[in-house]
């Protein structure tokens, strides 16, 4: 924490920079094939302490020795968001921001992903980065994905 408040103090121009601690993980996976024009393979990685990120890479882009990067909003392959430290972090495409993932892996359902990513919080220009590997199971049996209930918020009217 005290190193934390040293770099914020020297940075307060330029804001803080964040990045994982410890290995980030996968809590859940799951394909969303009905999105067919955007990243359609939803992936929950867990951080320390409530910290999260939610990676969206196209399921067509998931085979072994792809490189799936994300520099133009044009072509959305790849998409990320963390919420770090009370931050939310986010690829802006007017700030040197990016997300670059290399998939590697054992078999077809059990990937190895390398993330390297650069974000930053709009509101604060603090900064995030992330290079790191973990595994992924495409088997859709293999996370225990949780159940979301959709509220109607609709005006009632009898």
């Amino acid at each position: 924490m005290k190193t934390l408040l040293l770099i914020c103090s020297t940075l307060l121009a330029t804001g803080c920079n964040y990045s994982p601690d410890d290995p980030l993980e996968v809590r859940w996976a799951v394909h969303m094939p009905e999105i067919t024009e955007e990243p359609n393979h939803q992936i929950m990685l867990d951080g320390n302490e409530g910290n999260f990120c939610m990676l969206s890479i196209m399921n067509s882009s998931l085979k072994i020795g792809s490189v799936v990067s994300e520099f133009n909003p044009g072509q959305p392959l790849i998409d990320i968001h963390c919420h770090w430290d009370d931050r939310y972090f986010v690829i802006d495409y007017t700030d040197d921001t990016f997300a670059t993932a290399t998939i590697t892996g054992r078999s077809n359902d059990l990937l190895t992903i390398t993330l390297n990513t650069s974000l930053v919080d709009i509101y604060s220009k603090d900064r995030f980065s992330a290079n790191q590997s973990f595994l992924l199971s495409t088997d859709p049996n293999h996370y225990d994905i949780p159940s979301l209930t959709m509220r109607n918020e609709s005006p009632h009217v009898e």
